[in-house]
């Protein structure tokens, strides 16, 4: 448990606020990126880094590419993202070892676990489990293909709450 005796209650997100219906614009949660300037979002994935392995480079390509539709991806989670797709690697590579032959020691397992609980936890960073994806606070990217009277419909939605 977190801090101490007197600190209450933690917030609910925003997000879950809205999908229960108990959302109220004046009682929106205000934090520092929200009032200051937000690192810009990356809409295209940069270039696969060259030293990442299979696995990595296929976490990049396909979630990285999802992320940033999603519009979760900023600048600045790029170091992030990497290093999770280099334990990707490396847990590939401990999982290949341990499947092998050759004779493995308890070590071995304690370290494929370490990686793995490590990159659960960048997991949860991104929203990629679904408990994440509840608190995460993602912002709406715009669909391209949706039709101008849809967004009409939408923007009046959003005005009468």
């Amino acid at each position: 448990m977190a801090g101490n005796s007197n600190s209450g209650r933690a917030p609910k997100p925003d997000g879950i606020k809205k999908l229960e219906g108990t959302y109220r614009k004046d009682r929106e949660h205000k934090d520092f990126m929200k009032e200051n300037a937000q690192p810009s979002k990356i809409i295209k994935m940069p270039p696969v880094p060259k030293d990442l392995g299979k696995k990595g480079r296929e976490v990049w390509k396909k979630t990285g590419t999802l992320l940033a539709q999603k519009g979760v991806l900023s600048e600045i989670d790029m170091e992030a993202f990497y290093t999770m797709c280099k334990m990707y690697d490396t847990y590939d590579a401990l999982k290949e070892y341990l499947e092998s032959p050759v004779k493995t020691k308890a070590q071995d397992f304690y370290k494929a676990q370490t990686v793995y609980k490590a990159i659960k936890e960048l997991w949860a960073e991104f929203g990629l489990t679904p408990k994440a994806r509840m608190k995460l606070n993602a912002p709406e990217v715009a669909d391209p293909n949706e039709s101008p009277l849809a967004k009409q419909l939408k923007k009046a939605r959003e005005q009468k709450k």
